[in-house]
C-alpha cells in the first residue's frame, strides 16, 4: 500500500485499529485490524495485532478474515480467554458498524480522505 492515500483510525480504549483506503486503490474500503488497545507513549504507539481483521469491500460486503491466524495464535501463544473474547467481540461489533455504515465507518472516514486528497 506505500504510496497509496490512506488514513488511519486508532481509536483510544478499543480493541480494533482501522483504515481507509482512497479511490480504487485495491480492493478494501476500510481494512480493520483486531488488536490489543493501542498505549500511548509520546509519539510512539504500541498494540499487539492479534491477525484478525474484519473488512468492507468496495462492493460493500464486509467479511471477517484470517480467522484461521486467530485460532493458530491464540492456541500457540496461550491468549487468555478476555483477550480471545474481547477481539472476538470487537470483530462481531465491527461487522455491525461496517455493515450500517455507523460511525466512524459511516461519513467519517471519508471526509477525512477528502481532506487529505485537498491538501489539508
Amino acid at each position: 500500500m506505500a504510496g497509496d492515500a490512506f488514513v488511519t483510525l486508532i481509536p483510544a480504549g478499543r480493541w480494533w485499529t482501522a483504515i481507509w483506503i482512497a479511490g480504487d486503490l485495491g480492493r478494501f474500503e476500510v481494512y480493520a485490524d483486531i488488536g490489543t488497545p493501542a498505549v500511548w507513549d509520546g509519539d510512539t504507539v504500541r498494540l499487539v495485532d492479534l491477525d484478525l481483521d474484519v473488512v468492507r469491500y468496495r462492493t460493500g460486503e464486509v467479511a471477517v478474515l484470517d480467522e484461521d491466524e486467530f485460532e493458530e495464535h491464540r492456541r500457540r501463544f496461550e491468549y487468555p480467554p478476555r483477550v480471545r473474547d474481547a477481539a472476538r467481540g470487537a470483530a462481531a461489533r465491527l461487522v455491525g458498524l461496517l455493515e450500517r455504515r455507523g460511525e466512524p465507518f459511516g461519513e467519517t472516514g471519508d471526509a477525512w480522505l477528502a481532506r487529505l486528497a485537498a491538501g489539508e
